[in-house]
């Protein structure tokens, strides 16, 4: 029997040792794959930052990259027949000296060339077409590369133009700076610690925790701030912000807790200015980088069967291909775009369907459509005219796809879906909507980060934020817990105990980041480090038209298939250099995609506006394609105004005044208008039955009109509180007033459009474009107020439609006081 028993022993002691040993070797073999995995990626990115700094330094020409056979190496002649082939190949043409164009890039000229290009046979063929796609990926990222250098300069020649040369009277009036701010603790957003700062009042008896009212400025929620002590400009030795919050009688700006002792000390003033900030550009400049190199994006051309998510190095991916917008072997650009993504190929037919399913109900038929084609495709492109739905639409999108990932079983591999915009806003109307929806994936809830500065996101949207998630995170309460115990206290051994504190919650943001369906982000944002190592099924890009190529680049960049909503009928990005949007800055890639001809899905119904009001913008912008949910009952005309036709919602308000240039000599303003639309304002405010001020918006192409509502309006409403505290009910009590550009993508019940233009040689400026008409008019709800001079803006052909639909209808007015009933 003991034999027995040591027999027994003998075999489990040595099994145990086989175990141990195998368990030891896997984990070392794990450890070896970890450790060659971050040696690649460490290589990669020094080699993405050589590239970089290569563009920036010593930018290469797209002809450079060509590599010639042997014949054409050595006869000149030949070499140049050569180059003109891969360019026809290209769609490009002939431009006078240089040669060649980039028709491919920025019109529809390639769709003379959109066939397949595998019309020739023969691996001599493949050969040419690859070499053609190297040199279209080489044309793109020289454009675009002088189009961001370009913008950059402009950018920091205006800003060191202001600081260097203007007097400081001068910032302060024209708002790019604030003297004599005071600043007082409001308290803690995540890591962040948020000061408000007033201008107090002279008398101390007379002491407000509101302070003066600000004096105007352009400081927005969301820009960088530089604070320096005393009246001069400290760009060493100041401390560096982001807006928060804005109001009439302060700002609330994050800083980092370290600079919060300084900044409240008691008798210190200080001098706000806005930063320039040069992080956007870096970000676009290295996505422009990833984009033009084989690997560069997840996924490979040359194995399109593939189900893993790894960088090829040797081929550009499908996406990456169509995002190009050149055709080749693999056939059309339309062709490349419908090809079924890795993540939900065709043999995923029927989880596709289920996936669908499960989100379709509340869709209109443009809607289910738009979202279906995009599930099964690797680019998507739907176009959002105002008010129909493209967030909403989005969402259900953005369900769908993480509901396929879940019938897949695709647990453990990251998230599912990348959700961008230009803007902050935009980013969080995403956000919001999927909090709301309340998707329920394997029985829980669906996961939703939010990345980017706490300070830039809604109040009540901050326990989704990253940093609010790494608080609750074990790891983040025990760095918090070490960042407490030294507070304050300074020496070798505190600094490594950040450090640590640092690295724990670094370990933790991963942690999260892995656990997420969806990741929400601005597209400079997407370009965080966190991001770096992590593969997207999808990217949605929201506002795609509104934001430069490269900036989107940075989002797109990281996925394996896309979805661009947007509307090209409505405002471009904003490019301050010319010669930038020479580069075609301005064109976004939505637009480029579009004029290339990849189908566009029409979101055809729209939920904002009275029938009425969406009418002219439909006919006018989306050839009476857009249809109107709402009837006139559900969109009741707001009382308190004489409108000229009882039942349309829409007035024309003449303006004799003229119009007058700014000091600056940069912007126009009109005194008779800005009095007339604050008048109407408070006409319709009296009535009673809007919910306060905050349910009209004025609105005005020129930022000096903007500056004169505003000081013409003054100060009504009450105080708002804390940052922390601010809610839907705080922004009720203050009328917003902006330009047309700064409104595009919000809605009111009432909104009242200055055009400020009126003098006796009908130039209208930048109010010509059709697109900022298009915006102006198709943010109301309720009620259209447009202000302006006919005889002035009747010289431009969109104005005259404009102008005849309101005379069909009888909408128009000589006299202003016949419609306030004086």
């Amino acid at each position: 029997m003991g034999s027995q028993s040591s027999s027994r022993g003998r075999a489990r002691r040595a099994a145990r040792g086989r175990r141990q040993r195998g368990e030891s070797e896997e984990t070392g073999s794990r450890a070896r794959a970890r450790t060659a995995a971050e040696t690649t990626r460490a290589t990669r990115a020094v080699k993405r930052r050589t590239a970089v700094r290569d563009l920036t330094e010593t930018p290469t020409a797209a002809e450079e990259t060509i590599t010639y056979g042997k014949a054409a190496s050595r006869d000149p002649r030949k070499a140049a027949e050569e180059r003109e082939k891969l360019w026809a190949r290209l769609g490009a043409t002939k431009n006078g000296a240089s040669g060649t164009s980039y028709a491919h890039l920025l019109d529809g000229g390639a769709r003379a060339h959109g066939g397949s290009a595998a019309s020739t046979s023969g691996t001599r063929s493949r050969g040419s077409n690859r070499a053609a796609l190297r040199l279209g990926f080489a044309a793109h990222r020289e454009r675009f590369a002088k189009g961001l250098k370009c913008e950059l300069e402009e950018e920091m020649a205006l800003s060191e133009k202001r600081l260097n040369t203007w007097t400081l009277e001068r910032l302060v009036s024209e708002g790019y700076a604030i003297l004599g701010m005071r600043a007082r603790y409001e308290g803690m957003l995540q890591r962040d610690a948020l000061v408000r700062l007033t201008i107090p009042f002279a008398d101390a008896s007379d002491m407000s925790p509101l302070g003066r009212e600000l004096p105007y400025h352009r400081f927005t929620t969301g820009d960088m701030v530089q604070m320096s002590e005393g009246d001069e400009h400290d760009a060493a030795g100041g401390i560096t912000g982001v807006v928060a919050l804005r109001s009439m009688h302060f700002i609330t700006v994050a800083v980092h807790e370290d600079d919060l002792a300084r900044l409240i000390e008691t008798g210190s003033k200080w001098r706000v200015d806005l930063s320039a900030n040069t992080v956007a550009h870096d970000r676009s400049l290295a996505a422009l980088v990833a984009f033009s190199e084989p690997g560069g994006m997840p996924g490979s051309s040359a194995a399109p069967r593939r189900t893993d998510d790894r960088k090829s190095s040797t081929s550009y991916s499908t996406l990456q291909r169509a995002l190009l917008g050149v055709p080749d072997e693999n056939g059309t650009l339309e062709q490349l775009a419908n090809m079924p993504p890795q993540w939900a190929g065709k043999e995923q037919k029927q989880n596709l369907a289920a996936a669908i399913k499960l989100v379709r109900d509340p869709l209109n038929p443009s809607q289910r459509v738009a979202v279906k084609s995009a599930m099964s495709c690797s680019l998507a492109v739907w176009q959002g005219p105002p008010g129909t739905g493209k967030t909403r639409t989005l969402i259900a999108y953005i369900g769908a796809a993480v509901h396929l990932a879940s019938i897949q079983r695709r647990r453990g591999k990251g998230p599912v879906v990348l959700a961008s915009a230009a803007s902050n806003v935009a980013v969080d109307n995403i956000l919001e909507g999927l909090a709301k929806e309340k998707f329920v994936i394997d029985g829980r809830p669906l996961r939703v980060v939010r990345l980017g500065a706490p300070a830039k996101v809604q109040p009540w949207l901050q326990e989704l934020t990253l940093d609010a998630q790494i608080a609750q995170h074990p790891l983040g309460r025990q760095a918090a817990a070490m960042r407490d115990a030294i507070r304050g206290l300074s020496g070798p051994a505190y600094a490594r105990q950040r450090k640590q504190a640092t690295q724990l919650e670094l370990t933790a943001a991963k942690s999260i980041l892995k656990s997420v369906d969806v990741v929400c982000s601005t597209c400079v944002g997407a370009g965080d480090d966190l991001l770096e190592d992590l593969t997207f099924p999808v990217t949605v890009l929201d506002e795609a038209t509104q934001c430069t190529e490269p900036a989107a680049l940075i989002a797109l960049s990281k996925a394996l298939s896309a979805v661009l909503v947007g509307d090209s009928r409505q405002l471009p990005p904003t490019v301050v250099s010319r010669d930038a949007v020479d580069a075609g800055l301005q064109i976004s890639i939505f637009e480029r995609m579009e004029r290339l001809g990849v189908k566009v899905s029409l979101l055809d119904l729209q939920y904002r506006m009275h029938p009425l009001i969406a009418e002219f913008p439909s006919q006018a912008f989306y050839s009476g394609k857009v249809g109107s949910a709402p009837t006139p009952q559900d969109r009741p005309i707001v009382p308190g105004v004489a409108w000229p036709k009882p039942n349309v919602p829409v007035v024309f308000l003449e303006i004799n005044d003229a119009e007058c240039r700014a000091p600056d000599g940069n912007s126009l303003y009109n005194v008779e208008e800005a009095k007339t639309a604050i008048t109407v304002v408070k006409k319709i405010l009296a009535s009673g039955d809007l919910a306060g001020p905050g349910d009209i918006g004025v609105i005005s192409p020129y930022a000096a009109q903007v500056r004169l509502l505003q000081e013409e309006y003054g100060v009504l409403g009450t105080a708002k509180r804390n940052y922390l505290d601010y809610t839907d009910e705080d922004k009720m009590k203050e009328l917003e007033i902006r330009s047309v550009d700064g409104f595009q993508g919000r809605e009111k019940e009432v909104i009242v459009l200055c055009t400020v233009r009126s003098n006796t040689g009908g130039g209208i400026g930048f109010v010509d474009d059709p697109r900022r008409l298009n915006v102006g008019i198709t943010r109301a709800r309720r009620g259209l107020i447009v202000l302006g001079n006919r005889r002035t803006l009747s010289t431009n052909e969109i104005w005259r439609k404009w102008f005849k639909w309101i005379d069909q209808y009888g909408c128009a007015l000589g006299d202003y006081k016949n419609f306030i009933g004086r």
